[in-house]
């Protein structure tokens, strides 16, 4: 009988530290995440391609969900060392940014790679300054 009370002792201590091995090295893993998430991010701004924007025309938005709008926008896209053209997209607006999107407002938008300089399928980041 005391071989099964060491036996089960020994396997709950181990347990228990193995438990609190985890609970004490999660934030380590975490932060080492973070790291790895940080320089994905540096080296996708780093490669990036940046373009002035100014929007011409508003011509629907909607509703969707609790905090996004959908807007319907006709651009003049502006890419240093290229000539400015124009186009039509449908992007989400966060709703505490709507007031921003207007008529004549100005964007940044950021495209992650030179071959998406154009606006179609591939939507780029866009800042509203």
């Amino acid at each position: 009988m005391p071989v099964f009370v060491l036996i089960f002792v020994l396997s709950f201590a181990l347990a228990l530290g193995l438990f609190f091995w985890r609970l004490l090295h999660r934030e380590k893993f975490r932060a080492i995440e973070a790291q790895q998430k940080q320089k994905e991010i540096e080296e996708r701004q780093r490669r990036a391609y940046f373009a002035q924007a100014r929007i011409l025309n508003i011509s629907k938005s909607e509703t969707i969900g609790r905090t996004d709008v959908k807007v319907d926008l006709s651009l003049e896209v502006m890419p240093p060392n290229s000539k400015s053209y124009q186009t039509s997209a449908t992007w989400l607006v966060d709703l505490t940014s709507l007031s921003r999107v207007q008529q004549a407002a100005s964007l940044l938008l950021i495209f992650l790679t030179k071959s998406m300089l154009r606006i179609t399928g591939c939507q780029p980041v866009i800042l509203l300054i």
